[in-house]
């Protein structure tokens, strides 16, 4: 990746919650090199994408498979005709909870071995679900449904899925 054409991308959440989240419909692009402050999952309902990390590692994304790109880390899209829900979790509110966030890499297998992950990454998936409907329906108390949601995922992803450094300069 050309360092010099970075950009870096400012997340605003959506007006009556403290993340971004929203379903994505896109008929296929390229999103240029950037990073952002905010935790990013992409989970991935029809089509497919790829995102390309400054390590030269890809990832693709198909159709029940969702990834995680963590705060300030350089990435690029290529997506094909897609459908995918995405959340953003700005910095301050993970700093909020999770006050040792910078200490902490998320990385979620997308296919496991062993019957207890592949139960555990399905609850994940159905959390990710339920937010959207919760938002997209909104029934009286919408909020509390979805931030509990939204705290459960954290709180899933926080132990189950992260990687925790006792040193920045480790990594």
């Amino acid at each position: 990746m050309n360092k010099n054409k970075i950009r870096h991308e400012i997340v605003s959440s959506n007006p009556d919650i403290e993340v971004r989240f929203y379903l994505s419909e896109d008929s296929g692009s390229y999103v240029a090199p950037h990073w952002h402050n905010s935790l990013e999952l992409v989970y991935m309902m029809e089509g497919s994408m790829i995102t390309q990390f400054e390590n030269n590692v890809r990832q693709t994304l198909r159709p029940g498979e969702f990834s995680v790109v963590n705060p300030r880390v350089i990435h690029s899209v290529t997506s094909q005709k897609n459908k995918a829900l995405v959340l953003l979790i700005p910095g301050a509110l993970l700093e909020k909870y999770i006050p040792a966030h910078d200490f902490l890499e998320f990385h979620v297998d997308m296919h496991p071995e062993n019957l207890v992950e592949v139960t555990r990454l399905e609850r994940v998936k159905k959390i990710f679900t339920d937010m959207y409907i919760v938002y997209d329906v909104r029934p009286d108390a919408y909020l509390l449904k979805f931030n509990s949601l939204l705290y459960d995922l954290l709180y899933t992803l926080v132990h189950s899925y992260s990687i925790r450094f006792t040193d920045k300069a480790v990594h």
